[in-house]
Parts: C-alpha cells; sequence; structure tokens
C-alpha cells in the first residue's frame, strides 16, 4: 500500500496508519522560526533556533522538526513528538522498542550500551535516552522493510505529563546529532504545559 492511499484510507476512516519512522530530508515547506504547537496533551513545543517545522500533516504526530545535517552527513535530523491520549504503552516497553530499533557494531544488546535516565523536563518528569549505533528501524511500522543506517544517534524522551504520556524523538547522523545535543535539551526545557 503506497502512503498516499494509507493516507487517504485513514482519511476516510477505513484504516489505522502506522507512523513513517523514516528520516526526512527535507521539510515539505519550512521556516527557520515556526509557531509553537499544542498537543491535546496540553504540551506545548516551540522549535529552536535552525530548527524547521514540517508543514506536512502526518497520522500520530503532533510535530515533525528537521534539523538540518553537518558537512559530511548525507542526511538531516527529525524531532518527532508523539502523544496518544490514555495510552501509548508504559516506558519499559517504549524503551525496549527502541532499543529493538538499533543494532551494535560490537554485537552488545542495545539496551546495555544506551544511557537512560530519569529527570524533570519543564517540571515533569521525563525519562531520556541517548543511544547510538545502526539504526535498523522499519520504513514503516508492519512493512517488514527496515532502514540500516551506521553511525547513527537517538536522543529521545518519554514525558509523564497530566494530559498522558509524550514522547519525543530525536533521531539522526552522529556528528548532525553532536551539533544539535543542546538545542534538543534546550527544546525538552522550554516545553510549556497548560495544566
Amino acid at each position: 500500500m503506497t502512503r498516499l492511499v494509507a493516507l487517504m484510507l485513514a482519511a476516510a476512516g477505513t484504516v489505522a496508519v502506522a507512523q513513517d519512522t523514516r528520516p526526512t530530508s527535507r521539510p515539505a515547506q519550512g521556516e527557520d522560526v515556526a509557531e509553537p504547537v499544542t498537543s491535546k496533551g496540553g504540551l506545548t513545543f516551540t522549535a529552536q533556533e535552525g530548527w524547521k517545522q514540517e508543514t506536512e500533516q502526518r497520522p500520530m504526530r503532533v510535530v515533525t522538526y528537521v534539523l538540518p545535517k553537518v558537512e559530511g552527513d548525507d542526511e538531516d535530523a527529525t524531532v518527532v513528538v508523539y502523544h496518544f491520549p490514555g495510552s501509548g504503552g508504559s516506558v519499559e516497553d517504549n524503551l525496549k522498542r527502541w532499543y529493538g530499533q538499533w543494532s551494535q557494531p560490537d554485537g552488545k544488546n542495545s539496551a546495555d550500551v544506551a544511557e537512560t535516565k530519569k529527570v524533570q523536563v519543564s517540571g515533569l518528569d521525563a525519562t531520556l535516552v541517548d543511544l547510538t549505533g545502526t539504526y535498523t528501524a522499519e520504513t514503516r511500522p508492519g512493512s517488514g522493510q527496515r532502514v540500516n543506517k551506521e553511525g547513527y544517534r537517538m536522543l529521545a524522551a518519554i514525558i509523564e505529563a497530566p494530559g498522558g504520556r509524550h514522547f519525543v524523538k530525536c533521531v539522526g547522523p552522529a556528528k548532525t546529532l553532536a551539533k544539535w545535543h543542546d538545542s534538543y535539551r534546550a527544546f525538552l526545557d522550554a516545553i510549556q504545559t497548560d495544566q
């Protein structure tokens, strides 16, 4: 099923469309300064300087940002915010799923090499993950086709908000993420809640 057909069927209410996990090389149309976006769970997200916001609407996503690649990298990085009201699975289930989207060159389990910590983000409890390796997520959940991107990195957060968990996942080439690491953390610290 092509992406266009899947989106048309979803708009008609006939199927649920799963998220497309492929990194996006460019936004459909973006601006350096994007308007804040508020999720149905009551959190407001504001792009950082240099980020570009995708204008294409995607099922299951609150917002998608593109972080331009550094010299020497082939692709941009993306930051995707998800919110599933009343659902989304436990922190442990999501961490396990995320670790399963990575492999390590030395054969170690990605769960064993990931840096995971509990922190406060904008006054909310959050779990942060930092993981480098080969990104092997499915191109679309259930497709059976996987990417194979060596030297990639993931910075991710699971935020416990009154309106439900929010998932903030940044994936891209490790060098590009090194450039945007502080910007990503500033993005998390700038989240506002209406609760």
